[in-house]
């Protein structure tokens, strides 16, 4: 079973230097958010090459659709779609037709993988935490 909860961030542990090149690339990424902070230690497993957005990945309001986003981020984990027990999805802000998503993966620990869909701005369009079993 999948859960999906809309509002998430994550906070480079106190053991990453504050001026890397991580900790400032998640800085960025989650730095508006003031809920809820899950602490965790991040590391690029690796940046893929864009891709545009199509027709098939908007809604009615002509905007890429929040299970496109998921259905996205899935298709960078390394083969292990089978062992996603939960996720959480934040949707930074909208992508439209044509728009570039730069997906960059970034491994927590054996467990659990983030996925950030960036745009050409290098600021997400949205980011995707999936817990494996």
């Amino acid at each position: 079973m999948l859960f999906v909860v809309s509002s998430f961030a994550l906070l480079t542990s106190s053991m990453a230097k504050a001026d890397s090149p991580i900790s400032l690339v998640i800085s960025s990424i989650f730095s508006e958010i003031e809920d809820k902070f899950f602490r965790v230690s991040l590391r690029v497993s690796k940046a893929f090459p864009s891709f545009s957005v199509r027709p098939h990945h908007l809604d009615t309001n002509h905007h890429v659709n929040n299970r496109q986003y998921v259905q996205m981020a899935t298709e960078y984990l390394p083969h292990m779609e089978s062992e996603i027990k939960e996720l959480r999805a934040e949707y930074r802000k909208q992508a439209v037709l044509g728009d570039k998503i730069i997906p960059v993966v970034y491994t927590v620990n054996s467990k659990e993988i983030v996925v950030a869909l960036d745009g050409e701005d290098q600021k997400p369009f949205a980011v995707v935490q999936f817990f494996l079993r």
